[in-house]
């Protein structure tokens, strides 16, 4: 293609053309600001060809991915920049992908020669292949922060997903906390729209119920009123909720409150009393990784494919998504190793089953020639009590002392760090619950170990997430099963608040009582030294039946404890459901608990649960369990390619 001599149009010499492609074809609205960048764009990439064909081909396809992408009338510099930006990259890597599929079939001759069935030889006109994209897996290999996650703002009306205006704060306003738990209304509400099992269900907002009779369907956000009555709310108003009698809620999920819920039942009115009579309850359902992908255009949500903190609300082409899933595929030998959280680095133990540990692994990479692990995760807490800083940092310092031993097997691997509730600068406060997410390790505390590793340590938030091709890795931190426990709402019948008669409602219908029917978890310690039976084969929880079976028969308290935790998380969409009392999160950065799309796999660390491996609509959920145990340290490796879990366990 010969050069382009690049001219300086005027944005009045533009304009006609413009509004002949852009405002009367598309139905599109040129700012004074898109105007001039788009002069800019044609005048430097057509030169005196501005009027000709291909500059009306390039303003043809900016104009379709504006609409395809759903960016608006009002087409403004800065995105129009950016998207131009893309399709010239998008144009290059396929233009490049051609060249080598053409060369790799014809050779220097431009020709293929093939033999006929005589044997003479003939020309064959050359079909030129589909072009692939040439994906190379270290460029969509990334852990990002909670901190650096691309943000958006979710569009209940148009039911899309929007880049935010405004930049995220730790010292977010008001209207961000009302926001917070709107917009996690909204998405759970839209997906179970979308869901084919509910499709014939009818939700009535609360507002509506006011002077109806019969059954209704409602859903919204358990909370209590100021006399501590649990209601459920929705984004119409607030209704008070009593179980009739019989009315048993779902017992696989816990019931928080600031989780959200189904209930079908009646609207009574007693007084000044307006109540809800529950006759069934349930969480929502949860939906497919790949179904809110496709529900929501394919959206890059993670900024693997652009600039993460653009203006454009990027999309993913198939082209690019089936090329990195061969990729994925292909890579066979690659594996992720998250060890266990509470690396007490103060206990001259855990540096021991560390250093045995790294000893396994140099060992496994020296004899049987398999590759270095991908990324090696550390979760918090990193010291057993708190301490000052100078006392914090010596742990860091003998654990760069390690990594200086095994060099061989830590070098050019990715070393995270998740921070836990004693880790700096959180345990500033150590008496009040930490607002998530939680920030990465000061850089001073570990810089010996940052200076060994450079660019492949991570000092990540908490939660994190790592990408890698088409997959997504969370990783958190938390002791959610004991705060799922504690928090879990416990509903009295009116039978047991007898003595208290004026907090009870009079009612005609003798079958209901004051609030739910309790859900009975009990208490239980769990011996962690068993292991996990199932890391290899996880459980899938998917099916209606799965978590109803054998409760009290079949299952053991741990696997009901497992469960339960796993559903509520992946039902409720969101790493901590709870109200703002419970669990304190950054009101800007409550996007970044989202689980939704449900991630291809949940690392939740916690100390206080059942090591298990579950899978559960299609997201697989590996709790490790504590890094030390009566002498076990323990380990899991994730095999991307195949999505298996192995766990690992090694005697001190």
């Amino acid at each position: 293609m010969p050069a382009v001599l690049p001219i300086k149009l005027n944005p009045s010499q533009m304009r006609p053309v413009a509004y002949r492609i852009f405002s009367k074809k598309h139905g599109l609205n040129l700012k004074s600001t898109g105007l001039e960048t788009l002069t800019e764009i044609i005048g430097k990439n057509y030169g005196t060809e501005w009027r000709g064909a291909e500059a009306a081909k390039m303003m043809e396809e900016i104009c379709r991915l504006w609409k395809e992408q759903e960016m608006g009338v009002f087409v403004e510099g800065k995105p129009l920049q950016e998207l131009f930006d893309e399709i010239t990259a998008s144009k290059k890597a396929k233009e490049k992908a051609r060249v080598q599929v053409v060369s790799k079939s014809v050779g220097l001759t431009g020709v293929e020669e093939i033999e006929d069935r005589e044997g003479e030889p003939q020309v064959n006109v050359i079909r030129e292949a589909a072009p692939s994209v040439d994906v190379v897996w270290k460029e969509f290999f990334k852990v990002i922060s909670a901190f650096d996650q691309p943000l958006f703002h979710y569009n209940a009306r148009q039911q899309r997903f929007e880049k935010r205006k405004t930049k995220p704060t730790l010292f977010a306003n008001a209207q961000s906390a009302s926001n917070m738990f709107l917009t996690r209304y909204h998405l759970v509400y839209n997906r179970l729209l979308r869901n084919d099992d509910t499709t014939d269900l009818k939700i009535t907002s609360i507002r509506s119920l006011i002077g109806r009779q019969g059954e209704f369907s409602i859903f919204g956000m358990l909370s209590k009123n100021p006399e501590q009555k649990i209601c459920l709310q929705d984004d119409t108003g607030r209704i008070l909720l009593i179980l009739a009698a019989g009315c048993k809620p779902d017992p696989g999920v816990y019931y928080p409150e600031g989780s959200f819920v189904i209930c079908n039942g009646r609207y009574m009115k007693s007084g000044d009393a307006e109540v809800f009579v529950v006759i069934t309850m349930g969480p929502p359902v949860a939906e497919k990784r790949q179904e809110t992908i496709t529900a929501y255009g394919n959206m890059d949500y993670l900024g693997l494919h652009g600039n993460p903190h653009g203006s454009v609300v990027r999309r993913i082409e198939r082209q690019v998504e089936a090329s990195m899933l061969a990729e994925e595929k292909r890579l066979v030998d690659q594996k992720v190793i998250v060890f266990g959280g509470d690396m007490y680095l103060d206990n001259p133990l855990t540096l021991k089953a560390l250093q045995k540990v790294f000893s396994t692994i140099e060992l496994e990479f020296q004899d049987s020639g398999t590759k270095k692990p991908l990324a090696m995760v550390f979760s918090g807490d990193f010291t057993s009590q708190y301490q000052p800083p100078h006392l914090y940092k010596k742990g860091f310092d003998k654990l760069e002392e390690l990594f200086k031993e095994f060099s061989s097997i830590i070098t050019g691997v990715k070393i995270i760090f998740v921070p836990g509730q004693r880790d700096p600068w959180t345990n500033t406060f150590p008496t009040q619950n930490a607002v998530v997410p939680l920030q990465p390790l000061p850089t001073t505390m570990i810089n010996r170990v940052a200076r060994l590793c450079g660019e492949d340590v991570s000092m990540s938030s908490n939660p994190c997430r790592m990408a890698y091709l088409t997959q997504d890795m969370v990783f958190y931190r938390d002791g959610l099963s004991e705060r799922l426990r504690k928090c879990n709402l416990q509903l009295d019948s009116a039978k047991d608040d007898s003595d208290d008669s004026d907090d009870d409602i009079e009612i005609d219908n003798d079958e209901v009582m004051i609030n739910d029917v309790v859900v009975n978890e009990p208490e239980s310690s769990f011996d962690f030294g068993e292991g996990l039976s199932n890391l290899t084969r996880p459980v899938d929880i998917s099916t209606p039946m799965a978590s109803q079976v054998g409760p009290t028969n079949t299952l053991s308290a741990k696997e009901v404890e497992s469960r339960k935790i796993v559903r509520t998380i992946c039902d409720q969409g969101h790493l901590s459901p709870f109200n703002r009392h419970d669990r304190p999160v950054a009101w800007d950065y409550d996007e970044t608990l989202w689980l939704s799309p449900l991630p291809t796999i949940l690392f939740m660390v916690d100390t206080h649960a059942p090591k298990f491996s579950l899978r559960y609509e299609e997201c697989m959920v590996v709790n490790p369990g504590p890094f030390l145990n009566r002498k076990i340290a323990s380990w899991v490796e994730y095999d991307p390619s195949k999505k298996t879990v192995k766990e690992r366990q090694l005697h001190i």
